[in-house]
Formats: structure tokens, C-alpha cells, sequence
């Protein structure tokens, strides 16, 4: 005979027999078929900020008492792979992107389960830049300053190398 289960945790098993009398028998295994399955999260920190970006992952997954989660694997979202047995590991993301992470979990059942995490991970670069309408200028002849930086929320410190600076997004 053949069952599968289809809840976690320790099942007590229980055989009922009568023959052909009317005679009864009964034997139990009590918590006898542990069924596990692991109950997968996990976390990060920090999970925005700078290019370049270390960040921190902890895996919280559990699982039924007694069985443990012994083995992970990792995808970081950038093509980047780890399979390792601690709970604790760091990834480091060398450039602006928004990351899912995912996340395998075996128990030393050999039982797995997985979650992931879209948009997880967000690391940002702003890229500064700028044009000028001319390199060379005389004394007290208008120089224009064409902005041409990217980025989220920027905000501008100027610096003509003169003593004078400004903090406006097109200087004049």
C-alpha cells in the first residue's frame, strides 16, 4: 500500500484489523512517519544602495523539529551562483541593476523547496557628466554648462576650480 502525504509534520500511524471471526487488533506507531518540507525565507542587508554594493543574505528558512535545512542554493539575479551548506553568505554587486534573488533549500531529509524574490535587490550609480558650449574663454566671457548626468533625485555641487561653485542642475 501506498500514501502520500500532504501536511508536515510527525504523523502517527495506526493499523486496524479484524478477522474473520470478528476478532479486532490494533497497532500504532505513534509519530512514526516524519514528513518534512522546508518553510523557505530568508533576508538581506542592505537591500538598496551604492554601486558598488555588498550585501549581507541570511537564510531563515525551517522545518519540521528534529530536521534541519543543510544545503542552499543561491541566484543573485546577475548570473551569479552559490551552493553552500551555512546560512550566512555575501554577495557583492559591482553595478546598478534591480535584482531578483532566489533561493533553494534541501533539509537532510533530501526534501526542497525554493522562493524568489523579485526586485530584491536595488543598486544604484548615478553618472555625472557634463558639456561645455567652449574650452577656452577669455577673462569674463560666459562659458554654458550643458548637464547631462542621469540618475534618481540627483542633486549638484559644482566646482569651476576658481573658488567659485554652485549647486544648481544647469549652472550659468
Amino acid at each position: 500500500m501506498t500514501f502520500t502525504y500532504s501536511t508536515t509534520g510527525y504523523h502517527t500511524v495506526k493499523v486496524y484489523i479484524t478477522d474473520s471471526r470478528g476478532c479486532i487488533d490494533t497497532f500504532s506507531r505513534y509519530h512514526y512517519v516524519a514528513v518534512a518540507k522546508p518553510d523557505v525565507s530568508f533576508s538581506a542587508m542592505p537591500t538598496k544602495g551604492c554601486a558598488p554594493l555588498t550585501v549581507y543574505f541570511t537564510d531563515n528558512s525551517t522545518d519540521i523539529s528534529g530536521v534541519s535545512v543543510n544545503s542552499r542554493s543561491w541566484d543573485f539575479g546577475d548570473g551569479v551562483y552559490h551552493s553552500l551548506a551555512s546560512a550566512t553568505t555575501s554577495h557583492y554587486y559591482p553595478g546598478a541593476g534591480t535584482y531578483y534573488v532566489f533561493l533553494k533549500a534541501t533539509d537532510n531529509v533530501g526534501c526542497t523547496d525554493s522562493l524568489t524574490k523579485p526586485a530584491y535587490i536595488q543598486v544604484n550609480k548615478p553618472v555625472a557628466n557634463f558639456s561645455t558650449s567652449a574650452s577656452n574663454a577669455c577673462v569674463d566671457q560666459p562659458i554654458l554648462f550643458y548637464n547631462s548626468s542621469m540618475g534618481g533625485g540627483l542633486t549638484f555641487h559644482w566646482d569651476f576650480g576658481d573658488g567659485h561653485i554652485s549647486t544648481d542642475n544647469f549652472p550659468s
